[in-house]
Order: C-alpha cells, then sequence, then structure tokens
C-alpha cells in the first residue's frame, strides 16, 4: 500500500518501511511523548506544528 503525507501517523507506524523512512527524516519522532496524540493525524497536518519535525519537500 502506498503511503502519503495524507496517511496517518498509525498507518506508518504500523508500516515498517514507512517507520525507517521516518527514522531517517524525523529521528526522535518514534521517542516523543506527544506522539501517541498524533496516531490520528496524516503527516500533512503536523506539519505546521512548532517542533512537527516535517519539513515540505
Amino acid at each position: 500500500m502506498s503511503r502519503t503525507v495524507e496517511s496517518k501517523i498509525s498507518a506508518l507506524m504500523a508500516d515498517d518501511r514507512a517507520k525507517a523512512i521516518l527514522d531517517r527524516h524525523c529521528p526522535g519522532l518514534r521517542s516523543d511523548p506527544r506522539l501517541q496524540v498524533a496516531m490520528g493525524m496524516t503527516l500533512k497536518q503536523i506539519m505546521p506544528f512548532p517542533d512537527g519535525r516535517i519539513k515540505q519537500i
């Protein structure tokens, strides 16, 4: 299944390949205590937050 910035964080965390990409581009994201709150959000939704850790490419 294709994953995009519109994918929910929970779906990305369930996909080993997506997790590896997030680990590479967003170090520390998986250990961030706020991650549980963001699981229902998409990458696109968390980008605008300060410390969103996602830079639009």
